[in-house]
């Protein structure tokens, strides 16, 4: 890069302009002449006026309004817009007028609710009398939002507050055009001063052939290194899910298959492991072992019962290329609680090749082992056919109760049902949406007896309901809340969230939610619960995951919005977070996706973020789920990471605490990993002791069986590192950074298929 690109970067990425002539001319014989480096202008820039009383309070605005920090694109811009002749309320009305702020604020129309939404962004803490009564009658007084909003960014208790903080974004802004993380935060935290923080951000990869003027990287990467009780699964599954036993100590894991020998086709997999992570042998079992390609098995539903059993329904569409046809089929397995199938034979249920039978449902019935499966299909009398919804109650020994499945008759097809099981006397509630005339009611919700017999009592949805996206049960009084989307005032279609009692009447009223992709946790036993979303906006090119916390009466009294910790980046998609409950008391953790990193994150009782995120690098549809009753969890996700040795499903495991769970003797064997973290981007290596390290090139030139390794795209984030193929021995775990510079040693010794008295 040339100095005069350079420092037009500066002028554009710090000040958000171009440069002036006579400014340019100065920089060019500051930086040509060596008076100061460019890490120093860069500082000297971050440290103007100019920058003082423009960009920094731009910055602060975003924690005021979203209460977030802001991201490159979107400072860049009003950065831009600001300089360009736009004034700061202008883009403090652009801000309120985004789809980020009604998600944050919804219809917040009460001056002192505003306020007090204000002062918890700005400063983490709430309204104190004083100020919120001062606040309160300024806009009674005709003061904006917009303009209240523009006062607390430029106070100076959000200067006090998140000043550090802002000049960290400063400088992987206007370095990077980057978004720092929480590791980055991290490595910032370390630095001795921000010259040395700027001059690390140089030596990035992002520079990586494009050299800036008078600067060489020379500075090492440091790097730790640990033995997780990280479990890979098989090397052909995705979209794992686990569901945690009635027995209280182990789970299962279900997940597909992919086979790629003589044309591609799926299998589902299941596995029940204890606390430990360990697999209990008699329990694996394969779903359709010898399929043909072209037939398709999705993953198995995993439903726990009593003591420790379990039921499996799958749904399998079969090709026959002779017709050519598809025939879809139900499968039903009990298994024991030692993972065996003994006394339960598979029950299969066949359709036809039309849509004549859908994926199944199941739900356990009480405490005492019985359970219902559902599906929807047709009754087919010669030419004839109805539309039904089949109900096959099983009793605690897996037996059906009556030879044939109880049926509704339907005027038109059920599609979208959901199913869930109300108290321990084995009620349940069934809903599904059915293609009718627009002047009939088209959503239905019955409440039945154990037996499949009718209750007589409906869920009473409002003439708005068209389609019900989610049920769950609440406590154990019978009440459960709903997912559902309708007519809303001013728009087509709206999502709201409602409560109803076990009668099947409306508890609450309906509250709307802003997103169209809600998933809906029950808490504890006292009829709390969490909704959790993630929303795309398209000021900043990201998409966000977000948490509230409900009480039992539907309300969020005391209970704050949740934004989750941003690791999607620009342009990046992130899953609705995976959530759940921990204990009895309400407390919660959850796992979300990002491109960066799947994140693990505890949330207590009071619905506050407890304790930090923890981050994996890579992977996709994260799984989480409690374990045991000691507050216990964990988490399953598809690892993916290029230049990693292995892709596949992994298992960690957590403490109560929300570390991981660490392998205790320190040894593992070829089937091990090693988890490492590094302060930059680039490679990490797995390296016997034997080898002589002085650079890369000393590992790289040695014999395979001697060193593995791993790339690493997010610094301070944990990557996993192979122990396949490699010989017993000691090992040591190095970091190699783009610019080729090399690590010291992580200080934990990775011993590889050896005792420790070996």
């Amino acid at each position: 890069m040339s100095t005069d690109a350079f420092i037009d970067q500066l002028y554009n990425n710090i000040l958000a302009r171009e440069a002036d002539a006579e400014g340019k001319a100065y920089w060019l014989d500051v930086i040509d002449s060596r008076s100061l480096s460019a890490a120093q202008a860069t500082q000297v820039f971050l440290n103007s006026g100019e920058f003082a009383t423009t960009i920094s309070p731009l910055a602060s605005l975003y924690y005021t309004t979203f209460n977030r920090a802001p991201d490159a694109p979107g400072l860049a811009f009003w950065a831009s817009a600001l300089q360009a002749g736009s004034t700061f309320i202008s883009i403090s009305e652009n801000f309120m007028a985004s789809a980020e702020y009604q998600a944050l604020y919804g219809g917040l129309v009460d001056n002192g609710d505003f306020i007090d939404q204000v002062y918890s962004n700005s400063f983490a803490r709430a309204a104190d009398a004083a100020g919120h009564a001062y606040w309160l009658a300024e806009l009674d007084r005709g003061l904006s939002r917009a303009e209240l909003l523009g006062h607390f960014a430029r106070s100076p208790e959000l200067a006090a507050l998140r000043g550090e903080e802002l000049k960290v974004i400063a400088q992987y802004h206007s370095v990077l055009r980057a978004d720092p993380g929480p590791g980055e935060f991290a490595d910032a935290a370390a630095a001795t001063s921000p010259l040395q923080l700027t001059e690390q951000l140089y030596a990035h990869g992002f520079y990586f052939g494009e050299t800036v003027p008078y600067f060489v990287d020379t500075i090492a990467p440091t790097v730790s290194a640990s033995l997780p009780q990280l479990f890979a699964l098989h090397d052909r599954g995705v979209h794992t899910s686990i569901t945690p036993l009635n027995d209280g100590d182990n789970y299962v894991l279900s997940s597909i298959e992919h086979h790629f020998e003589g044309g591609f086709f799926k299998d589902g997999r299941v596995q029940q492991l204890d606390t430990n992570g360990e697999v209990i042998a008699a329990s694996l079992l394969h779903l359709d072992e010898g399929s043909q390609s072209g037939d398709r098995t999705e993953v198995a539903e995993v439903t726990a019962l009593g003591g420790g059993d379990y039921v499996l329904t799958w749904h399998r569409t079969q090709y026959s290329a002779d017709e050519p046809s598809y025939t879809r089929t139900i499968f039903i397995q009990h298994v024991n609680a030692d993972g065996s199938t003994d006394n339960h034979p598979l029950i299969q249920i066949d359709g036809t090749a039309e849509e004549a039978i859908s994926w199944p449902l199941t739900t356990a019935l009480g405490s005492n082992g019985d359970y219902l499966v559902a599906w929807a299909g047709y009754y087919v009398d010669d030419a004839d056919k109805e539309p039904r919804i089949f109900l096959q109650h099983f009793d605690p020994q897996g037996n059906p109760a009556g030879q044939q499945p109880l049926e509704l008759a339907l005027s038109a097809y059920a599609h979208g049902m959901h199913l869930a099981s109300l108290d321990d006397s084995g009620h349940f509630v069934l809903s599904w949406h059915a293609d009718t005339p627009a002047s009939e009611n088209s959503v239905f919700g019955p409440i039945f007896n154990a037996d499949g017999s009718s209750t007589g009592k409906v869920t009473e949805f409002n003439e708005d309901v068209r389609f019900i996206w989610d049920i769950a049960t609440l406590g154990n009084t019978g009440t459960y809340a709903v997912i559902w989307s309708g007519l809303s005032s001013g728009k087509d279609k709206g999502h709201f969230v409602q409560v109803f009692n076990a009668d099947g009447s409306a508890a609450t009223s309906a509250t709307e939610v802003e997103s169209s992709y809600v998933q809906i946790t029950a808490l504890g036993n006292s009829g709390e619960f969490v909704l959790t979303w993630a929303s795309s906006f398209s000021e900043s090119w990201r998409t966000m995951g977000f948490a509230q916390k409900y009480n039992a009466d539907g309300t969020t009294s005391g209970n704050a919005l949740l934004q989750l910790s941003d690791i999607t980046g620009p342009f990046a998609r992130a899953g609705s977070p995976d959530v759940s409950a921990l204990g009895t008391d309400g407390a919660y953790v959850l796992t979300w996706e990002g491109k960066y990193a799947t994140a693990v994150q505890q949330v207590g009782a009071d619905g506050k973020l407890d304790g930090n995120p923890v981050y994996f690098q890579a992977g996709r549809d994260p799984d989480i789920s409690a374990v045991g009753n000691k507050g216990e969890y964990a988490l399953v996700w598809d690892h993916d990471a290029l230049g990693s040795e292995y892709s596949g499903p992994l298992l960690q495991t957590f403490n109560a605490d929300g570390t991981r769970k660490l392998d205790a003797d320190g040894i593992i064997d070829t089937s091990g990993f090693v988890t490492a973290i590094s302060n930059e981007q680039g490679q990490a290596y797995l390296v016997n002791r034997e080898i002589v390290v002085t650079s890369v090139l000393d590992i790289t030139g040695s014999a395979d069986e001697l060193w593995n390794e791993s790339s690493i795209h997010i610094s301070s984030s944990q990557i996993v590192i192979s122990a396949t193929g490699l010989v017993d021995g000691d090992y040591y775990v190095y970091s190699v950074d783009e610019a080729g510079n090399l690590s010291q040693p992580a200080e934990q010794i990775i011993i590889i298929g050896q005792t420790l008295d070996g």
